[in-house]
């Protein structure tokens, strides 16, 4: 082992090598921090975009069952139209023959037809002018197309006995908003 007497000048790194170095470390250390940084923010974006998804799936889930029971009520609504188009609604016609009925008249029989859009009606009236002022009530309707009269007869009280035959308009029996 030598031994130096002399002692030599420490060797002095340049400062331009020391700033570089530090801003080297510096950038280092920055990079690092900006993964980290940027590794995390993906994990919570990631996490938001799939908490984002499954509300589109629960809602396209919700929405097709809506569609559903929308449809389930369409069909309801649909078979209830068809229901109601294809009834008779016989509640306008003696409304009609209420109106149309002279006070002296009586019926005693009653056979509706709503399919046919026809009546008959036997009935019983103090005399023949009574009867006929009920005929002219009857045609002046415009719910009723025809009227027809038959088997008119007098009882041994000396009242007419009678039977209509009464074509209506078919538009009574129909629901009407």
């Amino acid at each position: 082992m030598a031994i130096e007497i002399i002692p030599k000048k420490k060797e002095v790194t340049p400062p331009w090598q020391v700033l570089i170095f530090s801003i080297s470390i510096i950038l280092l250390l920055v990079s690092i921090l900006f993964y980290f940084f940027s590794s995390n923010q993906e994990k919570s974006y990631q996490q938001k975009i799939d908490e984002i998804k499954t509300k589109i799936e629960e809602e396209k889930r919700s929405e097709e069952e809506k569609i559903k029971e929308v449809s389930k009520i369409n069909d309801g609504i649909s078979t209830f139209s068809k229901i109601i188009n294809d009834h008779f609604f016989v509640s306008d016609f003696f409304e009609i023959l209420a109106k149309t009925t002279h006070p002296k008249v009586f019926y005693k029989d009653l056979d509706l037809n709503p399919e046919k859009n026809s009546v008959s009606l036997s009935g019983e009236t103090e005399n023949f002018f009574t009867l006929g002022q009920q005929v002219l009530l009857l045609k002046e309707n415009s719910a009723i197309k025809d009227v027809g009269v038959s088997k008119i007869s007098k009882t041994k009280e000396g009242k007419v006995e009678f039977r209509f035959d009464l074509i209506l308009n078919p538009e009574i029996f129909k629901w009407k908003e």
